[in-house]
């Protein structure tokens, strides 16, 4: 007999699609079980069997089951009405793994785990090995800061991460090898999933976050969305007001002229900083989720952000002993406006269509004035720095997936202008510094392709990006050959993977690049004070990253060890203006090697899931006769408990020792911090948590140079205690998915 397929769709009775329900075609004569279906996420299911005459039985936990007469191979659309009947309290136990490695790296289900019940995605991340994130800032050790994606969709800004729960995330994905489809100055990527809450009608949540550390902070969030079928509207508010106070020193020897100066400045600092972000976009989803098309607009503004240093600065220089008393003040304001349109396509033959484009416009201005005091002599030197951005990018990308493998091809391109206006209102007192102006011009083409391959116990991954880069740099109008220049890259990647019950292991190898950032391709320098200015360095080149990794697993234990090779890598630097006595913060460019070393043991006991890490990081650099080899060794020791009536308790600690990590000396850190949450079951969240509980955080490093060296000491800001009150309604989640364009692009400037 012919094989045949009767298709069909499970909905609840408010429309909405049901997933894993169970779908079997019984026979009339008996009730005997012929075939049968789970349905996906769309509520679709397809049943393959020789007949399709019969009874077909649906159900799903919660719901009635319903059986119907089946006689053609269009079941239609099945409704299942919620069960009367409710079951008393019942415990599972059990010992769920924290994470799962694969050939990407690891994968955590947080849908149902103890890390759904935590506040934040910022905290649920904070609890995985081999990551750290506050405030939305994330790093994966060892690899930087990771481009982001929330469901499919690249993040532009991680303010946009704000809002988001535990129990909202199905899964993070942390991929530490990324492909050839991921740009090239990528060293991580995390991808995040939420969980899709079906139902029609408004959804929304409103969340305020009470922060008390020398001063007190707050924010406020509001998001809210409308869906109608495959129509979601939705839109959201972020405001922020953020205060901290702190106290610093700076010690710095430097030669000049054959007479060494030496200053020490023992300063206080307080920021007051205003921050809004608004986004606003439209969503349409089909009813086979073949298509996905929608757009967004977002519009940040960073209001005011006051920075004042109040010093007392004590030197030697050419002239004699001096003490000043100084006011160093800075403020930023401006706002970014981001615009951005996607359409997904799966067609019936298997290919997948993806298309992203993105408009972004940046408007910010920095305000600096310096007051520097020696007796009864006054010295003011005030200056601003404007810089404004056009960028516009679009990509595509066609997926195929066939018996041989799957395969990947796609483009990307990016046009950006950038310009900066640096004026100087007092170049009287500060020779070494005009006023300048600067523009930069780049368009990028990226074509990239994929394979991958999985059988048995082995699975590969073999990608090619091919990125040209033409690049066009003005200053004071005139264009500079020097630095104007066009690249042609090709970078492979390669990952080969071998898995078999509790054991497995991955071989990696990636080319990346790093592109300079346009803060530090600026040609203006700013006045910090009369020993001390900083700029940018416009003759900047890309760094060329090769890197060989190796991945080990055993049950929760993990071992990861990576030797990287940097060419013309972007390091932080202190140098001596040649023709006055103050030294320049800038930046170069350096080759060096360096071998990181990590391993990792989360195992589950109970209601305690404790995550150990431990990192080894080398490096072999050599720079003008100085060498930076000191070894740093990081640790973190996290521990989250789960109680019952959904109490969730996290004390967590970490640190690291002295050592070199480019050009810098770092001297030794620890910091300590705890949460507790509680749950209610109707949508009320509320968390005490306290970060740097033992106030020992500190910022403490020191850079050496031919003919300078420079001591940074901060105490930061960092002890607090934050109250969070957040109350969430119709939980139904944006189904955007646009992954958005030129955000690599984005993130340099």
């Amino acid at each position: 007999m012919m094989a045949q397929s009767i298709k069909g769709k499970v909905i609840d009775s408010q429309g909405a699609p049901l997933e894993f329900a169970n779908v079997c075609l019984l026979a009339k004569a008996d009730s005997s079980f012929i075939s049968g279906a789970v349905s996906k996420a769309d509520g679709l299911f397809t049943i393959e069997t020789k007949t399709i005459d019969g009874i077909l039985r649906v159900s799903c936990m919660g719901y009635e089951t319903k059986y119907t007469d089946c006689h053609s191979a269009d079941a239609g659309t099945i409704i299942l009405t919620p069960s009367s009947n409710e079951m008393a309290e019942v415990v599972v136990k059990g010992n769920r793994r924290l994470y799962t490695m694969n050939a990407e790296g690891l994968t955590s289900n947080i849908q149902g785990s103890a890390l759904g019940k935590l506040p934040s995605l910022s905290d649920v991340l904070n609890q995985l090995p081999f990551l750290s994130a506050s405030d939305n800032a994330i790093n994966v050790l060892g690899k930087g800061k990771p481009l982001v994606y929330l469901d499919g969709r690249k993040v532009t800004d991680n303010t946009e991460l704000t809002g988001l729960k535990g129990n909202q995330i199905k899964d993070v994905h942390v991929i530490m090898n990324p492909g050839s489809r991921y740009p090239s100055n990528v060293g991580a990527v995390i991808r995040i999933t939420t969980i899709r809450t079906q139902g029609n009608g408004w959804s929304g949540m409103m969340q305020w976050n009470g922060k008390l550390n020398h001063g007190f902070s707050q924010d406020d969030f509001l998001k809210l969305n409308y869906r109608k079928s495959g129509l979601d509207v939705f839109g959201s508010v972020y405001y922020k007001e953020s205060k901290s106070d702190e106290e610093q020193t700076n010690d710095v020897k430097f030669n000049y002229a054959g007479t060494t100066i030496t200053s020490h400045n023992a300063n206080t600092q307080n920021n007051n900083s205003k921050f809004l972000l608004s986004q606003a976009g439209a969503n349409y989803v089909s009813l086979d989720n073949s298509l996905y098309a929608g757009l967004k607009y977002i519009y940040s503004r960073t209001i005011k952000t006051p920075f004042n240093i109040y010093s007392i600065l004590t030197s030697t220089d050419l002239e004699g002993n001096h003490t000043f008393n100084n006011h160093y003040f800075q403020d930023n304001y401006g706002g970014r406006h981001n615009a951005a349109a996607y359409l997904l396509k799966t067609f019936k033959n298997k290919w997948q269509l993806e298309m992203n484009t993105t408009y972004a416009r940046i408007d910010f201005t920095s305000d600096l004035n310096t007051i520097e005091t020696e007796h009864d002599k006054t010295i003011t030197v005030g200056s601003k720095n404007n810089r404004k951005t056009d960028m516009f990018a679009e990509n595509v990308m066609l997926t195929k997936s066939m018996p041989i493998g799957k395969f990947t091809f796609g483009e990307e391109y990016s046009y950006t202008d950038n310009t900066q206006a640096f004026e100087l209102a007092d170049p009287d007192h500060a020779s070494s510094l005009t006023s300048n102006g600067n523009q930069a011009k780049q368009n990028s083409l990226a074509l990239f392709g994929e394979y991958g391959k999985a059988w048995k116990h082995w699975s590969t991954n073999i990608g090619l990006r091919y990125e040209w880069v033409a690049f066009d740099y003005s200053l004071n109008g005139i264009k500079q050959d020097a630095q104007s220049k066009k690249y042609s890259n090709l970078l492979p990647t390669l990952s080969l993977n071998y898995s078999k019950d509790k054991f497995g292991t991955t071989l990696s190898l990636r080319s990346t690049i790093a592109r300079p950032s346009y803060m530090q391709l600026k040609a203006g320098r700013a006045y910090n004070n009369r020993y001390a200015y900083e700029g940018g360095n416009p003759s900047l080149q890309p760094a060329n990253i090769y890197d060989l990794g190796l991945l080990l697993r055993y049950k929760d234990f993990v071992l990861s060890s990576n030797y990287i090779i940097y060419k013309n890598a972007i390091s932080f630097y202190e140098q001596v203006l040649e023709d006055k006595p103050v030294r320049l913060n800038s930046f170069i460019n350096i080759d060096y090697q360096s071998f990181n070393l990590m391993a990792s043991y989360a195992p589950t006991l109970g209601i305690w899931k404790p995550s150990v890490t431990l990192q080894a990081y080398f490096q072999q650099l050599d720079y003008n006769g100085m060498k930076y080899t000191k070894p740093i060794a990081k640790f973190s020791f996290k521990s989250l408990f789960s109680f019952p009536k959904s109490y969730t308790v996290t004390l967590n600690f970490s640190g690291y020792t002295a050592g070199n990590d480019g050009l810098l000396y770092y001297k030794q850190n620890f910091t300590a911090s705890a949460s507790f949450i509680k749950n209610f079951p109707f949508g009320l969240l509320v968390a005490l948590s306290m970060e740097d509980i033992f106030h020992t955080s500190r910022e403490r490093w020191t850079i050496k140079a031919p003919n300078v060296e420079a001591t940074k000491w901060l105490k930061g800001d960092t002890q607090s205690f934050t109250l969070t009150v957040r109350y969430s309604f119709n939980t139904a989640r944006s189904k955007y998915k646009g992954k958005g364009a030129g955000n690599s692009e984005i993130n340099r400037f």
